[in-house]
């Protein structure tokens, strides 16, 4: 890998971190609003950025596309561990009041309880590698991709025709919650993120031969860090020539890791722009008082292990999965928001309390 290369991997991750910061755009609170007050803009939103990640991303998962352009896929069973995972994911991200994307754009912005679930997340991810194993022998079906079984072309169709036609259900919900609807503001910073975000996705993708994915790095860092304490008893992923070579990368050479790194310097980056701007913007609070660091802590121990047996996190399992043509990120999702459902729930309890 050479010096440009890395240097086109900062850029990208620069930018991804600033794009996420300033536009706003989150997975957490617009699932709650969706769940709690029937307000569909932010899902709306992620559901674009779907389409038109799969627009460029589906063709080019073809081994004959055009280009010869060769990407890796995140195709993974349909398991009893993406079930779990799902399910355990949304729940920590309701607790912690944010997701792994959301968690490393707090850290950008200075915020203690941002730091403190990426801390607890990198613990829950190492954890879950020592476990990781049993996991694998549950029951699971076999990987299942869209474009494998279909084609490009069925494959991009039928997705496409399903996010419009949960993108139509999502308008009526909020037709017949509120009686209107929140428009979609083209001009918007809001909207102006969602395709400069999917454009860098893409182009990230390109870059590396595989999508964004944000868990696998936190397991990473604390295995390395278990092993320089002497602890080295770890059978991680074995089975993985990838993961393996993984591991034995410093840090600072492994790509995933640096791109977690890039993401925050441009969320701190983004998030100064933004402060010159105060009069313009609506500048995120952070969260504080013990028991938003309780809740920090055990959604972030949850988000870490879940984000390792489920496959991925909101971004990896979710976006990326979803964009790469596997079946694994829906049944991650149906679990997920039944996660997020209880931990909203939970949450509002234990803030309530006294």
């Amino acid at each position: 890998m050479t010096f440009d290369w890395w240097l086109i991997l900062m850029a990208l991750s620069l930018a991804l971190g600033a794009a996420f910061v300033i536009s706003g755009f989150g997975f957490a609170s617009a699932w709650k609003q969706l769940i709690v007050e029937g307000k569909t803009l932010g899902v709306r939103l992620q559901l674009i950025l779907l389409g038109l990640m799969s627009l460029v991303l589906y063709p080019l998962l073809d081994t004959n596309n055009i280009f010869s352009i060769e990407i890796q896929a995140f195709v993974r069973p349909l398991s009893l561990s993406v079930m779990i995972g799902g399910l355990l994911f949304g729940f920590g991200m309701q607790l912690a009041a944010s997701c792994t994307s959301g968690s490393l754009g707090n850290a950008g912005r200075g915020h203690g309880n941002g730091w403190l679930t990426l801390l607890m997340m990198i613990m829950g991810a190492t954890f879950a590698a020592y476990h990781f194993e049993w996991w694998q022998m549950q029951f699971s079906w076999l990987p299942v991709s869209l474009v494998v079984d279909w084609g490009w072309r069925f494959a991009l169709g039928g997705i496409l025709l399903m996010l419009g036609l949960l993108y139509l259900c999502l308008l009526w919900f909020e037709q017949q919650k509120h009686g209107r609807i929140i428009p979609i503001k083209l001009r918007s910073m809001t909207f102006g993120g969602v395709p400069v975000i999917a454009l860098l996705l893409v182009l990230l993708t390109l870059h590396q031969g595989h999508p964004w994915g944000v868990t696998v790095p936190f397991a990473n860092i604390g295995i390395q860090i278990m092993n320089a304490l002497g602890v080295e008893q770890w059978e991680f992923w074995r089975f993985s020539a990838e993961y393996a070579d993984l591991i034995a990368t410093p840090l600072w050479r492994e790509p995933m890791t640096m791109t977690l790194i890039g993401f925050i310097l441009g969320a701190a980056v983004a998030n100064k722009v933004l402060y010159r701007l105060s009069h313009d913007v609506v500048i995120k609070p952070p969260l504080k008082g013990r028991k938003n660091y309780l809740l920090a802590v055990i959604g972030g121990l949850l988000m870490g292990y879940a984000g390792i047996i489920g496959f991925g996190c909101n971004i990896g399992a979710f976006v990326s999965g979803f964009t790469t043509a596997s079946m694994h990120s829906m049944l991650w999702l149906i679990f997920a928001f039944m996660g997020s459902w209880m931990g909203i729930k939970t949450r509002e309890r234990v803030m309530k309390t006294s």
